[in-house]
């Protein structure tokens, strides 16, 4: 999951460098799917973000449900 992350991560920068080149910029189709292909990045990194946190609080409940349990 981390991979895909940065996987996610590495074309948006790619995509925003490229948005900043005055060719790209010049040609109107061009930026717009950029654009549109960089927010589409945006939701799957945070939706993916998001789903690693899930996974991180419901282990941790897990954890410290089972160090409780061990106290008693």
């Amino acid at each position: 999951m981390i991979e895909r992350l940065e996987t996610i991560e590495k074309r948006f920068n790619e995509i925003t460098e490229e948005l900043t080149n005055p060719e790209t910029l010049s040609n109107i189709k061009l930026t717009l799917e950029l654009n549109k292909e960089q927010a589409s990045l945006k939701d799957a990194y945070e939706l993916n973000l998001l789903q690693i946190i899930q996974r991180y609080q419901h282990t941790l409940s897990a954890s410290i449900r089972k160090q409780n349990a061990s106290f008693l």
